[in-house]
């Protein structure tokens, strides 16, 4: 400890990741998602036929959401899975829909943005299954299902100790 400081790093770095957390994934699949959609949208149209403004609003909430993703803050982590199972559905219907009355690159466009939100909903449930087990951050044991094992954490938390032994 060198100035009253500990030597704790932040490890939200690509290198050293926090187990059980996947933010940065999602991070990275919002920000693809919303620059496949501006450069989509005046190639070749709006992957969500809905207007310029609603596509461009969804594209800054995916930037939003992407900046503030976070390990500790769960009800965002839950706002990530509601936009991604959102935006999945969302595409794929209209990439369904509208495949035979709109150009071959729009729909592989949407289908592209179809991948990369599926990818973006697998990764933000499995950061909210980490959180809602309580495992962000914390490393798996070998002897976590061995039922032989002692015990990793103890039977009553608020008691530091065994008061028989």
């Amino acid at each position: 400890m060198e100035n009253g400081y500990s030597s704790w790093k932040s490890t939200v770095a690509w290198n050293q990741e926090i187990p059980h957390y996947y933010g940065d994934y999602v991070r990275s699949l919002f920000i693809a998602m919303a620059v496949l959609s501006f450069v989509v949208m005046p190639l070749w149209g709006d992957l969500l036929p809905l207007g310029i403004i609603p596509q461009v609003g969804a594209s800054l909430l995916l930037v939003l959401l992407a900046g503030l993703t976070s390990a500790r803050n769960l009800p965002l982590m839950i706002a990530n899975a509601t936009v991604s199972a959102v935006s999945v559905v969302l595409l794929e219907s209209f990439a369904v829909l509208l495949h035979h009355t709109q150009s071959t690159q729009l729909f592989l466009a949407r289908e592209a943005g179809v991948l990369l939100m599926l990818g973006a909903l697998y990764f933000s449930v499995k950061t909210l299954r980490g959180m809602f087990t309580g495992k962000i951050g914390h490393q798996d044991s070998p002897l976590e299902f061995d039922e032989t094992a002692e015990p990793i954490v103890p039977s009553h938390p608020s008691m530091p100790f065994d008061p028989i032994e």
